[in-house]
Formats: C-alpha cells, sequence, structure tokens
C-alpha cells in the first residue's frame, strides 16, 4: 500500500414538524431515540440545520458537501466530494467539532460510513475522511490508499504527526506540500464501495507511558478480523489539550476522486 493518504446539537423531533422532515410521527430520528441521548455531539443530518451545529467547514478545490436523502436511518446523510487531482494540487470538503470546554482523556466515535464510486468502480482515491487532533498536540488522519495494480485492495490507514495542524487542511496545515512530517500506518482493507459499515474508532491516552502517549483503534463492525492498534509517541495527546474530530473528503497530490457519505455519528469524550 502506497503511504499517500493526505488527510485530511441534539434535536428532538415533534409529532408537527417529523411529516415535514419525512420522519415517520412515531419513529424519532437517530439522535433523539432514548438509547442515544447522552453522547457529548450526535449528528444523524435529519432534523434543522446540520451545517450549524458544526465548529467550522470549508470546501476547496472543486470540493462539496450536501444534505441529501436517503440516509441510512432516514430521511438524511451527509455526502462530501474531492474531485480527481492531476499532481501538486489538493480538494478538501470537511466540518470538525471542537470540544473548547473539555480536555484530552480520549474519545470514542461511532459513525455510519460509505465511500461511493461510480459504476460500482474500484475506490481510487488517496485521501482522508477523519480526523483527530489534540489542539496543544498531535493529529491522526484517518484516511484510503487507492486500489492498486494486481488485484491489490484499497486500505485504510493512519497518518500521525506530533502537529496539531499537519494532518489535514481541514485544521489550516498543507499536508504534503509543505513537508510535515507524518508517518503512516496501514490498518485494514477498505469494505468494498457503495455498501454501508459501521465503524468504530477509539483514541485512548497511555495512563502509565509517556505523557501524551496513547493508541487508536478501528473497528469495522461485522469485519472477521480485528486490526492492529496504531500506537501514539508522547505528546500526541497532551492531556490539557482541546479534543477535536473532523469529518472530511480530502485529497492532495496524484488522486482519484473520493466521495464518503455519512450517516449516525456520534462522539463521547472518553475511550470506552
Amino acid at each position: 500500500m502506497r503511504p499517500a493518504w493526505i488527510l485530511l446539537g441534539v434535536a428532538a423531533v415533534a409529532a408537527g414538524c417529523a411529516s415535514v422532515l419525512g420522519i415517520a410521527s412515531d419513529t424519532p430520528s437517530f439522535c433523539a431515540q432514548p438509547a442515544n441521548q447522552g453522547h457529548a455531539y450526535c449528528e444523524d443530518f435529519d432534523v434543522g440545520d446540520a451545517t450549524q451545529r458544526w465548529t467550522y467547514a470549508t470546501v476547496s478545490g472543486g470540493a462539496a458537501y450536501t444534505i441529501e436523502p436517503p440516509g441510512l436511518s432516514p430521511p438524511n446523510l451527509l455526502d462530501m466530494t474531492a474531485p480527481t487531482q492531476p499532481g501538486k494540487t489538493s480538494a478538501l470538503s470537511g466540518f470538525d467539532v471542537e470540544f473548547d470546554n473539555s480536555t484530552f482523556v480520549g474519545l470514542h466515535i461511532e459513525a455510519d460510513v460509505r465511500f461511493v464510486t461510480q459504476g460500482n468502480a474500484p475506490l481510487e482515491a488517496n485521501g482522508g475522511f477523519l480526523l483527530i487532533v489534540d489542539k496543544s498536540g498531535g493529529c491522526v488522519g484517518i484516511g484510503l490508499s487507492a486500489a492498486g495494480d494486481g488485484g491489490v485492495p484499497a486500505g485504510i490507514g493512519a497518518q500521525v504527526a506530533q502537529e496539531s495542524t499537519a494532518c489535514s487542511a481541514l485544521t489550516g496545515g498543507n499536508p504534503g506540500m509543505g513537508g510535515s512530517s507524518l508517518t503512516g500506518t496501514v490498518i485494514t482493507a477498505a469494505p468494498p464501495p457503495n455498501a454501508w459499515f459501521h465503524l468504530v474508532v477509539v483514541v485512548a491516552p497511555d495512563p502509565t507511558g509517556l505523557p501524551g502517549a496513547g493508541t487508536v483503534s478501528l473497528n469495522i463492525v461485522g469485519q472477521p478480523t480485528s486490526p492492529p492498534v496504531v500506537h501514539l509517541v508522547a505528546g500526541t495527546l497532551v492531556a490539557s489539550g482541546i479534543p477535536l474530530v473532523g469529518f472530511a473528503a480530502e485529497v492532495n497530490g496524484v488522486s482519484g476522486p473520493l466521495e464518503v457519505q455519512y450517516d449516525n455519528i456520534t462522539i463521547d469524550l472518553r475511550p470506552n
């Protein structure tokens, strides 16, 4: 696999507005269901203006995002696209959620995700779709590497840097263009395109190791094997830092297009 991934409100539903949103009156949206109350962040893109619940959003290089039907949990999903890049160019569509009143004690992130290709083509993108940042420490970008010749499947990997802005233009960086030091780790094969999968990412500081060290684990629910844990060096997860989580379709350098769809995102400020 080429190490070329460059990464990058909870609302209740009243019966009166449920029919307007296309939600059955006896079926609350995902985030309004009792089992999904209490998360630090929950977003199903079904109620109100989801963009007003984001801390920051940006698009560049012909990328775009739309909230559109049909969601895995109806009626809506978030669709983010970044077009093909021929060389030393980039494209980004992304948003982040920043927890300014919290410090970094860990993150538990879950989401339903789908990588979309036209005509069921293989994944051709080298790009990022999930960003984890300690604003006083480092960053972890989760991304794709394209399918290769000879049947090499597309993969999911992590890139880690000890600078909070180094993994993605979403945080003001210029990854891959400015010589920032990124280290990449292969995690697992990517799920097939155009199929929903449930993603669980756990970021945990190491309470017994060096300050700011920790781990990232990624689980695609239903996969027969458990992906390896990514180890983070000291200084990556500074305890006093502010957590930031970003969602994106971001490609830099030579890459095919990337289209990522999200639904039913939850974030908790704890590792488990």
